[in-house]
Order: structure tokens, then C-alpha cells, then sequence
């Protein structure tokens, strides 16, 4: 059985239209969907932006239990 469960990531971003607000460390396309997901090392998280409208959708912090921000 599998459980479907909310979507952890933040999202209302705020920022201008295809202008990410921090400097892109890895870029990565989805082939399927109108979106690409963007890295940011310096601010530990990474976002996926819809390309239809330029904007950042869902913002995931990323953060290590043991050691921290990594």
C-alpha cells in the first residue's frame, strides 16, 4: 500500500518572473513537464521553476540531521 502525503516543499517564492533570486550551481530540464529544477549551493536548497510562467513553484531546504546544512 502506498500513502500519498503532502508535498514537503515551501512554495510563494517571491522573485521576478525568469529571474532566479541566487546563482544556479546545477540545472536539470524535466522532459516530460514544463518545469527545470535549479540548484543553489550557497543557500542549501533546491527549486523547480515552472517554465510556463518563470516562476519558482516549490523551494526544498536542504538540511542533514546528523550534520546539518550541508
Amino acid at each position: 500500500m502506498v500513502t500519498l502525503v503532502p508535498d514537503p516543499g515551501r512554495t510563494n517564492v517571491i522573485h521576478t518572473a525568469f529571474e532566479l533570486p541566487f546563482a544556479v550551481q546545477d540545472l536539470v530540464f524535466d522532459p516530460v513537464r514544463p518545469r527545470l529544477y535549479a540548484s543553489d549551493a550557497s543557500g542549501h536548497r533546491i527549486v523547480w521553476v515552472n517554465l510556463d510562467t518563470g516562476r519558482i513553484e516549490r523551494q526544498y531546504d536542504l538540511f542533514h540531521p546528523r550534520t546539518g546544512w550541508r
